[in-house]
């Protein structure tokens, strides 16, 4: 980790590590509460959305959704400054 700043440690671990909980009699009622917990967290800011991909449905429809909206917004502003300078120049054309 200390070399590569962008490894994924989940990833890594995931390989060697046995998802079944049965596998571990010890620490199954710990590892169970915080798998339930960990599933039940919803993201809150837009870097743990981006990162977030539990449910690839989700994660598509955000971002779908999130660049709908930028550019709504920008060709918004596009339109309503290109509106507001040919009223400008339409009203200075009469004079």
């Amino acid at each position: 980790m200390e070399k590569n700043h962008d490894a994924d440690l989940e990833f890594a671990m995931a390989e060697l590590a046995l998802l079944d909980l049965k596998h571990y009699p010890y620490w199954h009622d710990r590892l169970q509460k915080i798998q339930h917990m960990y599933n039940k967290r919803k993201p809150v800011d837009i870097t743990q959305w981006w990162f977030d991909t539990r449910d690839r449905v989700q994660w598509a429809t955000f971002w779908v959704a999130f660049v709908v909206f930028v550019l709504t917004v920008v060709f918004g502003i596009i339109s309503s400054v290109t509106g507001i300078l040919q009223v400008y120049a339409a009203y200075h054309a009469v004079m």
